[in-house]
Parts: structure tokens; C-alpha cells; sequence
């Protein structure tokens, strides 16, 4: 690795927040949690937690039209 590279990295560290978490609920859809995950990784959040109505979270058995 160079050290360009090391530093890019080092600094893409030294921005993520460790202070700020993501708490979601009632999210139906597994494409949205997963955007919602995707995001928060992006912006640099560490925690991201999740509340399911009932035991586990439902999953959608039908594709998308179109």
C-alpha cells in the first residue's frame, strides 16, 4: 500500500462518528433496511440498531414489477 493510499484511509477514519446511532422501526421492507444500513456505513455511523414488531422481522416473498 502506498502512502497515499494509507493516508486516504487514515483519514476516512479519523471522520466517521462514533457518537451518533441509527435506531429504526416498524421498517416492513428488507430493501429499505438495507438502504438505510448502506447509508449509514456511508456517512460514517457506527451503530445502527433495529426494532421489529413481534418476534423477527417479516421478509416479502414477491419481486418487483417492472
Amino acid at each position: 500500500m502506498n502512502p497515499k493510499r494509507y493516508a486516504r484511509i487514515c483519514e476516512m477514519l479519523a471522520r466517521r462518528q462514533p457518537d451518533l446511532t441509527v435506531c429504526m422501526e416498524q421498517v416492513h421492507k428488507p430493501h429499505n433496511v438495507s438502504a438505510i444500513i448502506r447509508t449509514a456505513d456511508a456517512v460514517g455511523v457506527h451503530e445502527v440498531h433495529a426494532i421489529w414488531p413481534g418476534s423477527r422481522m417479516r421478509t416479502m416473498a414477491s419481486a418487483a414489477a417492472g
